[in-house]
């Protein structure tokens, strides 16, 4: 009797076999976020030392997200093709 009170807590008790497992496995978890995360902290710092030092990088942002341009390139926009389920434009009825 005395052995079963002293097995049960050791199981299921709050610092029990169960309660181990969990924390393990959470450790685990946690240890994978973090290097997650520093791999992700590594790629921006790259980013960031590129954007301060990197011409052509900071020329490909220019480009992309302010839409400049050389001097004496020429820019060419194109509108979207209309899909096939947009109404077309009816014809002008003044005409036979």
């Amino acid at each position: 009797m005395v052995g079963l009170y002293l097995l049960v807590p050791l199981i299921v008790g709050d610092m029990g076999l169960v309660k181990y497992f969990k924390m393990r496995k959470t450790y685990h978890h946690l240890q994978q976020e973090i290097q997650q995360l520093s791999e992700d902290n590594q790629k921006i710092e790259e980013e960031i030392r590129a954007l301060r030092s990197d011409p052509v990088k900071i020329e490909q942002l220019a480009r992309a997200r302010l839409g400049l341009v050389r001097p004496g390139e020429v820019v060419y926009q194109f509108e979207p093709a209309a899909s096939a389920d947009s109404p077309k434009k009816p014809a002008d009825a003044s005409r036979p």
